[in-house]
């Protein structure tokens, strides 16, 4: 009777998760680019992949005990999602749609894998492997295949997640003042704008798409959750609220 009750927890578990996957597939398809936040939250008991609808403030998970680490790595086409996740003693390399189909996983070896940044064609992750007595960037295809050490720079031409072309400003968090803030300097850093000032730490700032506005991670409230400011530091707000740890969120590419 045990095993049986057990069999049935089970199904009902995957048939859960298969209904929860295809409502994201389909809540994700009508939404515009700009418009969502990729983050990690441990709400679920484990540290897994979401989204955020940002005009309407919903949320959808994509993995699931996955013990995703690391920020989400969006492709410049803004389809497909890269993420670090811990397999038996290893960091892997994985990817997924952003509808949440397709999941797979790209790396599998006694490496540590981490760090995916998407080259510019997104069909491709360029990311740093190190094991025992080695260090070294590598690159794969999006399907998984093609592994190869990486040696050519030019083909990775993405811009730095963190400059500002609009306001011509680094966005970045720093504790130079007994705590961290989140602050915008100049390239030369001649010039410095302290956009958050409280007793909580403030980290992992992200521009949104147009440069408008700064997804960002608080502990303000007590926990770690998910805030969002305009570009000047002013009307700063709550996104999630559900007293677990909400992290590194990345904007979707418009």
């Amino acid at each position: 009777m045990l095993n049986l009750r057990y069999f049935l927890l089970l199904v009902l578990a995957a048939a859960l998760q298969l209904l929860s996957t295809i409502g994201v597939i389909l809540w994700s398809r009508t939404l515009p680019a700009g418009d969502v936040i990729g983050f990690i939250s441990v709400r679920g008991g484990t540290s897994d992949l979401y989204l955020m609808d940002m005009n309407r403030r919903v949320e959808a998970r994509l993995t699931w005990h996955a013990a995703v680490y690391a920020p989400p790595a969006w492709s410049p086409d803004g389809q497909q999602i890269a993420f670090v996740a811990y397999r038996v003693d290893n960091w892997e390399l994985f990817a997924i749609n952003a509808d949440g189909s397709n999941l797979r996983r790209l790396t599998r070896n006694d490496s540590q894998d981490t760090n995916p940044v998407w080259t510019a064609d997104s069909h491709h992750i360029v990311f740093m492997s190190e094991g025992f007595g080695y260090r070294e960037t590598r690159i794969i295809a999006d399907d998984g295949s093609g592994l190869a050490r990486y040696d050519d720079p030019e083909r990775l031409l993405l811009r730095n997640p963190y400059w500002s072309e609009v306001h011509q400003r680094f966005l970045y968090s720093s504790n130079q003042r007994a705590d961290h803030e989140i602050y915008l300097a100049s390239e030369d850093s001649d010039h410095v704008e302290q956009l958050t000032d409280n007793d909580a730490g403030d980290f992992s700032p992200a521009w949104s798409p147009d440069e408008q506005q700064i997804v960002f991670v608080s502990t303000r409230d007590g926990s770690y959750e998910l805030y969002l400011m305009s570009a000047d530091g002013s009307i700063q707000r709550r996104l999630t609220v559900n007293g677990v740890s909400d992290n590194w969120p990345t904007w979707r590419p418009g």
